[in-house]
């Protein structure tokens, strides 16, 4: 069985994880609180208490608080009890950032990526993001490994993108690890390794990273860096199936009407088919194939667990 061609970027979006550190920490909605100096407050309407908490951040990022700073810039980023701004934002998290704060430098970085509140600047993002990778946060390491896989803001280097990838993946990272293992598996900036990659994506389908699970499904399959199991292949798709990964529902389907680690089950593979199918993944050929082996009532009882479970994921 061969890997699907639908699939053909194997890496972590590069900076797509970065934009949830913004918020960090701005934990506003809470009613009973602290303020600026550790003090419980009393309890607060919740509009009243964000405004309060605003204003004490304001008030210390003003006299050079990073941290305060920090929250500031996630405020005005997020309209969190400010009128949304995403220059002032901008300006807060690079105050915070020059202080050294680790999760501004990874804030600053997205936002220089994508142009938010600062002109579009792939050098700068990479300047910040790599600041904030050597005070090693792990998102920002798989950042930057992805920019130097792609030469985005840095020079190419698959050398220095396993590096980073490495270090990230060490800490548990499970975006790092899928990462790390795409490199062995193609032999990007390390020797072509299937046993390591395997090892790797394992680590990381571990965590319940799907595109690891899925990667892992397919390995086993083909026998590529572990034993071929088709038994460990089904198990590894159905959890990335269950995840949403449209080509691992593919896969799975596939599993049941070959009869592959699974007993033969056509109207299980009618419904993990249909279900890659509302994804716009293209199971004409398997689905047709599928459709001729079963009568109009089993494809009638697929169509409806499809349904059922799209409707029962999709909340």
């Amino acid at each position: 069985m061969h890997e699907p061609h639908q699939r053909t970027t194997l890496t972590p979006t590069t900076f797509a994880l970065l934009g949830s550190l913004i918020p960090l920490g701005l934990l506003l909605s809470s009613c009973a609180m602290t303020d600026a100096v550790g003090n419980k407050t009393e309890d607060e309407p919740a509009s009243q208490t964000v405004k309060t908490r605003i204003e004490q951040y304001r008030v210390a990022a003003e006299t050079g608080d990073a941290e305060a700073q920090f929250h500031l810039g996630a405020a005005f980023n997020t309209g969190t009890g400010v009128p949304e701004n995403s220059r002032k934002a901008a300006k807060w998290f690079r105050a915070a950032a020059r202080q050294g704060y680790v999760e501004a430098q990874a804030s600053l970085a997205f936002f220089y990526r994508k142009g938010r509140g600062v002109p579009q600047d792939d050098e700068r993002a990479a300047e910040w993001i790599e600041k904030a990778a050597r005070q090693e946060l792990t998102a920002a390491q798989t950042a930057l490994a992805s920019l130097y896989k792609d030469g985005a803001g840095v020079p190419q280097s698959y050398e220095t993108a396993v590096k980073w990838f490495r270090k990230a993946a060490e800490q548990g990272s499970a975006r790092a690890q899928y990462g790390l293992a795409t490199m062995y598996f193609k032999g990007y900036g390390a020797r072509k390794d299937a046993a390591k990659a395997a090892q790797w994506f394992q680590r990381s389908a571990k965590r319940g990273y799907k595109l690891a699970q899925y990667r892992l499904g397919l390995m086993y399959t083909n026998g590529s860096g572990v034993p071929r199991d088709y038994q460990q292949a089904v198990k590894w798709y159905q959890l990335a199936a269950e995840q949403h990964d449209a080509i691992a529902q593919k896969q799975l389907g596939l599993m049941y009407a070959l009869g592959l680690g699974v007993r033969q089950d056509y109207e299980k593979a009618a419904k993990w088919l249909l279900l890659a199918k509302l994804q716009d993944v293209d199971v004409a050929e398997p689905l047709n194939a599928v459709e001729s082996k079963i009568s109009s009532q089993q494809l009638g009882a697929a169509r409806r667990a499809a349904r059922s479970w799209q409707k029962e994921h999709t909340k």
